[in-house]
C-alpha cells in the first residue's frame, strides 16, 4: 500500500512540474515577444490550434495561451515520466527539450500548416526557441528524475 501511495505522489508531482513548466515556458515566450527578441507570438501559436478572433489580442488571450501551454505541458511531463524518469542528471532533459523543439517548433508547423519557421524567422528567433525548449526540457527532466530518485531512496531506507 505504501509503494502505491508513493508512486501516486510521484505522478501528481510530475503533473505539477509539467503545469508550472508550461506556464514558465509560456511566460518566457510572452516576454521574448514583448521585448522584440522573438517573432513568435502567442496569437500565431493559438492559431495553430484554430483559436482565433479579435479577443485573442487582448490580455485574456495571453492568459488563455498561458493556461493552454500549462495543460499541454502536463501531457509532455507525463510522457517524460513514463519514458525517462529513471535517468539521472540534466542531459536527458536537455535532449528531451531539443526533441520537443524539433517536434513542436519545426516539424508540426511545417507538416500540418506549411509554415517554414526555420526560414521565415530570423536566426536569432530560432536560436532563442531552441534555448527556451532546452531550458524547459532540463526543468521537466531534472525535476521528475530527482523526484523519482528521492522516491526510490525513501523506499530503500524505509
Amino acid at each position: 500500500m505504501e509503494k502505491s501511495k508513493k508512486r501516486h505522489y510521484a505522478i501528481i508531482n510530475a503533473v505539477i512540474v509539467g503545469f508550472f513548466g508550461g506556464i514558465l515556458l509560456a511566460k518566457l515566450q510572452l516576454v521574448f515577444y514583448y521585448f522584440n527578441i522573438s517573432k513568435v507570438n502567442y496569437e500565431k501559436i493559438l492559431a495553430l490550434f484554430y483559436i482565433d478572433g479579435q479577443w485573442i489580442e487582448k490580455w485574456y488571450g495571453a492568459l488563455l495561451f498561458i493556461f493552454i501551454m500549462g495543460g499541454l505541458s502536463i501531457l509532455v511531463a507525463f510522457v517524460y515520466y513514463i519514458i525517462c524518469r529513471r535517468v539521472k542528471g540534466w542531459l536527458m532533459g536537455a535532449l528531451f527539450g531539443l526533441a520537443l523543439w524539433v517536434i513542436f517548433g519545426s516539424l508540426i508547423p511545417t507538416l500540418l500548416y506549411e509554415i517554414k519557421w526555420t526560414s521565415f524567422y530570423k536566426s536569432n528567433t530560432n536560436v532563442l526557441q531552441v534555448c527556451a525548449f532546452l531550458l524547459y526540457g532540463i526543468f521537466i527532466g531534472y525535476s521528475i528524475s530527482y523526484n523519482e530518485e528521492l522516491r526510490l531512496y525513501e523506499e530503500e531506507n524505509s
